[in-house]
């Protein structure tokens, strides 16, 4: 069974910075793409993240969601939100617009 089949709703593709929160603080990384459950990120560093951490996927810090890591192939990585993003938050995430892009 491939990575698409085994989602339940389809990701957005997307190009824009977010910020991975743990114990060692913000670091920026790159969502690649996002859905409802999940988002794929690609960090900017080799540096590992944790199996668990925030995701602030807005600059002002308006949506923010606690993830857990499903998969990981060298910087890019695929994690699940415990609580699922509403499809309008989706759709504003995948609007390139509403964000600010380095």
């Amino acid at each position: 069974m491939n990575e698409k089949s085994r989602r339940a709703k389809a990701r957005r593709p997307l190009f824009c910075i977010a910020w991975i929160e743990d114990r060692r603080g913000l670091r920026k990384c790159t969502l690649s793409d996002i859905a409802e459950g999940g988002a794929k990120i690609r960090l900017d560093t080799l540096e590992p993240v944790p199996d668990q951490f925030v995701l602030q996927l807005a600059a002002d810090g308006s949506v923010v969601r606690k993830c857990r890591v499903v998969w990981r192939n060298g910087q890019d990585v695929g994690v699940a939100f415990d609580t699922p993003l509403s499809d309008q938050t989706v759709l504003l995430a995948a609007d390139e617009t509403n964000w600010t892009v380095e």
